[in-house]
């Protein structure tokens, strides 16, 4: 079989088996983000910047946010061979029913290009889709802006999040527009 790389990457995103994630699942979940956050961002980091994230991310705060997501179902991971291998989590801002917000999205070091984080994404733009908002918003690190706007995603603004009271990393917002439903749907 000769397949190209864009035929392994989408066989290998269709075995992938994405399902809300529960409080069971929360230990690998914020294994999963460390590993890939740090992996993936090394060249954006400081040490006293990695750290700094490692701690937020075994914090109670943070370990209560996600709770939270389980409970919402808005927080869904990449399941392959019964391993988790990706996660993306999503929700409602504030006083906007027309937005969701895109809160992260983070692939295991060994399973990036292929496809992962695209399956993830388009599994979770239909859910909001499905459910009748019609705008995104996220904020990515530099090194994912590319990711986002292969998939119709405009910068907005740029910025800093701070991981720490003492350290802060350069960040990207933006924003897409969903297609209303009823306009994907041909009149007969």
């Amino acid at each position: 079989m000769n397949d190209t790389g864009a035929d392994y990457r989408r066989h290998f995103a269709d075995a992938i088996d994405v399902r809300p994630m529960d409080v069971n699942d929360i230990a690998s979940v914020r294994r999963l983000q460390i590993s890939s956050f740090l992996a993936l961002t090394s060249a954006d980091l400081t040490p006293a910047a990695a750290i700094a994230f490692q701690t937020r991310v075994v914090s109670d705060a943070y370990t209560r946010d996600r709770y939270r997501a389980t409970q919402r179902q808005e927080l869904l991971g990449a399941i392959h061979d019964g391993r988790l291998i990706g996660t993306v989590e999503w929700g409602r801002p504030p006083n906007d029913n027309r937005t969701a917000r895109i809160r992260g999205i983070f692939v295991d070091p060994l399973f990036t290009n292929c496809s992962v984080g695209t399956r993830l994404l388009h599994d979770v733009e239909r859910h909001i889709e499905h459910i009748g908002l019609t705008k995104i918003a996220t904020r990515c690190t530099l090194s994912a802006i590319g990711f986002f706007e292969r998939f119709g995603y405009h910068i907005t603004a740029h910025g800093q999040r701070p991981i720490s009271p003492s350290q802060a990393l350069a960040i990207v917002f933006l924003r897409k527009e969903m297609a209303p439903i009823a306009a994907a749907i041909p009149e007969a």
